[in-house]
């Protein structure tokens, strides 16, 4: 396809056209050229292999990254259970200090977590409310 003046030479075909009809018949022509093109890039073997082997390292990498989020989850909640396993364990030991019989301090245990972890959050609500009243020049 060329143009000579006003005129537009395609397949044999002579007719007037204004610029802007020609422009689109340019861009029409230029469009299919390149959607063949892309046909043609997107038919080729070496290129479903690249995209193949693109999708799989996407694949392994999202994998990857959903194991180490597992992994990092499961270390918190093992380092979690570690620090309960401590805490119950003086909490056994102040309960048989005062007496109390390991039987009982297993049906215990709940109401005991429960008051640790009250206490827990009241004194980190006191220890904002300190810092928000103190002075910035301390």
């Amino acid at each position: 396809m060329f143009t000579k003046g006003n005129k537009m030479h395609e397949l044999g075909t002579d007719q007037t056209l204004s610029h802007a009809d020609i422009a689109q018949k340019r861009a029409d022509y230029e469009a299919q050229k390149r959607a063949e093109r892309q046909e043609a890039i997107q038919g080729d073997p070496a290129t479903k292999a690249f995209d193949k082997a693109m999708a799989d390292r996407k694949a392994e990498a999202e994998a990857k990254a959903k194991a180490e989020a597992k992994a990092q989850e499961d270390s918190e909640r093992a380092a979690r259970d570690a620090v309960w396993a401590e805490r119950k364990q003086r909490a056994l030991h102040d309960w048989q200090s005062s007496g109390g019989q390991p039987e009982d301090f297993e049906t215990a245990w709940p109401a005991i977590k429960e008051k640790l972890l009250t206490d827990e959050v009241l004194a980190r609500q006191r220890e904002r409310a300190d810092k928000a009243w103190r002075p910035l020049s301390l």
